[in-house]
């Protein structure tokens, strides 16, 4: 007998014994009862990415009026900073609305029509440096 019919007899036997074990009740309550969860977590899953019952809020909270984070003295090296203003700018060029001082590199992303996120590219801010956000 070669390895691979060997190989096809062992997954006959496999099958077979799965087949036996899904037409005994125990195994059909349970088969259904994990598929019914896995759809309910998929579901629930899709539901919160697609913004629940309401998606025209934003997922992520917005101060009510000007803020600018992080703030202190102990920031992450590569923290992004942001920048939400008290109503949505006219200037969508977040490189004109925000100055990080010393200048160092990185992207800028809108998360909502009212702020503005600046990612600081490696190694980020200096460890003992201070930067200022101009706005």
């Amino acid at each position: 007998m070669s390895e691979q019919q060997a190989s096809a007899g062992f997954m006959d036997r496999v099958l077979a014994g799965v087949r036996l074990r899904l037409h005994q009740r125990p195994w059909q309550v349970g088969g259904a009862i994990g598929a019914a969860a896995v759809v309910a977590i998929v579901a629930v899953g899709a539901w919160a990415l697609m913004g629940g019952a309401d998606s025209s809020k934003p997922t992520i909270p917005e101060p009510p009026g000007f803020a600018v984070s992080p703030a202190g003295d102990d920031v992450p090296r590569l923290a992004p900073i942001k920048v939400t203003f008290a109503s949505a700018p006219t200037e969508r060029s977040a490189e004109k609305l925000l100055k990080v001082e010393p200048e160092m590199k990185g992207s800028y992303a809108w998360l909502t029509d009212r702020t503005v996120l600046f990612q600081p590219e490696f190694p980020g801010m200096l460890r003992g440096s201070s930067y200022s956000v101009s706005v």
